[in-house]
């Protein structure tokens, strides 16, 4: 069971009986609160070791810049700094949303 599937369960009436109908604005709050919540620890140590697989290098060609993990990050030109930095935080922020699902 995910992290997500098990807060939803604790969170949810202990019997079926209990268990009512929800109106939109109970789901909109539902997804306000996911949307909103804090990282949990899981995500946080999932971010943590993604961040740790990724280091910048040089294609065989020397042109291209690639990320170790195989991503190309740049070119001949342009600012490959950022670009790498959008790579790695983009796969940051998938490894810890995978954590909780």
């Amino acid at each position: 069971m995910s992290i997500a599937e098990r807060e939803a369960e604790n969170a949810g009436p202990q019997y079926a009986s209990q268990r009512i109908r929800l109106d939109m604005d109970d789901i909109r709050a539902a997804y306000v609160a996911g949307r909103t919540a804090e990282p949990c620890e899981e995500q946080v140590e999932a971010a943590t070791r993604e961040r740790s697989k990724h280091q910048i290098v040089f294609s065989i060609d020397g042109i291209r810049k690639c990320c170790s993990c195989g991503a190309v990050v740049g070119g001949a030109w342009g600012d490959d700094r950022v670009a790498f930095e959008r790579h790695v935080t983009t796969m940051m922020l998938e490894a810890a949303r995978k954590a909780v699902m």
